[in-house]
């Protein structure tokens, strides 16, 4: 699964509440993990600490390149084939630029066992070979548009605010923010310190703490 959206769209939200009642294990992508030794050490030990794992995966011996030696990512897709149904979160996929990672992020992707669910989020998938497990239709894309608050939802996150809002003003902010969940909720918040909706309708591009979480 590929959840792909800009910042404030809510993918790292969305996944979180979709694995809390699950057994997965999740990783958060920095720069860091372009050390392709770091970022399996990671991903195995977040695979460990899955309830029901064996605990075994970190203790694997790592090659001075995990992802370039295939039988080490065999051994680890085995490991992990002997385990229950697993959902494996990345989170922040965007971030890692190394070649080695993301080559070895393909190959486990490529030869993931049956149980083994992997969710990817990232701001941009021009990094990821998914070309042939989408020719497999074994892909499931996810796309700001399919994040993007409907007219109903973003009345509905107003109300739960308590910031009543006009008919007329509530479609003038979907057409500013199409649906985005940041801005939607800068807006929230906004609207309930605000004396006058109008004015803030106008300039919401302009908001200083919109205009803060971009930069």
């Amino acid at each position: 699964v590929v959840v792909c959206a800009p910042a404030g769209f809510g993918k790292t939200q969305l996944l979180a509440d979709w694995l809390a009642d699950r057994a997965g294990a999740w990783v958060t992508l920095d720069a860091d993990d372009d050390a392709d030794d770091r970022f399996w050490a990671g991903l195995l030990a977040a695979l460990d600490a899955v309830p029901g794992a064996d605990r075994t995966l970190s203790a694997l011996p790592r090659p001075a390149t995990p992802s370039r030696d295939p039988a080490f990512v065999a051994s680890v897709v085995d490991a992990v084939a002997a385990a229950g149904p697993i959902a494996l979160v990345l989170d922040d996929v965007h971030i890692v630029s190394a070649r080695d990672p993301l080559h070895g992020l393909a190959a486990l992707l490529r030869y993931r066992p049956p149980n083994l669910l992997v969710m990817l989020a990232t701001r941009s998938d021009a990094t990821l070979r998914l070309d042939r497990l989408r020719l497999g239709e074994e892909v499931v894309d996810l796309r700001a548009s399919d994040l993007a608050f409907t007219r109903d939802e973003t009345s509905a996150l107003l109300a739960a605010s308590g910031v009543p809002v006009s008919p007329g003003r509530l479609d003038l902010l979907c057409a500013q923010t199409e649906g985005w969940a940041a801005a939607l909720t800068f807006a929230a918040r906004a609207f309930a310190a605000s004396t006058d909706p109008d004015v803030l309708l106008r300039d919401l591009a302009g908001h200083p703490h919109l205009a803060d979480y971009l930069t």
